[in-house]
């Protein structure tokens, strides 16, 4: 990683960054804009962001959701962090909504992406 990312507590770890306390600042500066969208670079297969906080792996959005909204995270237990933009790598807070997994599926019947 860049020498900056290492003045942000940022090290690799099972390929994924780590972050030691993560901030909207420190996250959102190992990302990439693509029109409105800021995109993670490290994602799963699907796109997902994710990275180590704590000894384990877990979601940006959640991780961004959670910092911007000032909502702690066993808050969000039984919510699913949706895109508006339907972006798997973004974690643009203005894109970001808390739902259920019902509000997930139906999103996606609505804007088609479930075939």
């Amino acid at each position: 990683l860049a020498s900056w990312a290492s003045r942000l507590g940022i090290n690799r770890e099972g390929g994924r960054p780590r972050l030691v306390e993560p901030t909207i600042d420190s996250i959102l500066q190992c990302c990439t804009k693509r029109g409105d969208c800021i995109e993670w670079p490290y994602g799963d297969r699907n796109g997902y962001g994710r990275m180590w906080v704590d000894g384990r792996i877990k979601t940006v959005t959640r991780i961004v959701y959670s910092l911007f909204n000032a909502v702690k995270e066993e808050d969000m237990k039984g919510l699913v962090v949706m895109h508006k933009c339907d972006n798997p790598p973004c974690v643009n807070p203005q894109h970001l909504v808390l739902g259920t997994h019902a509000d997930n599926v139906r999103d996606m019947v609505l804007k088609g992406r479930n075939k």
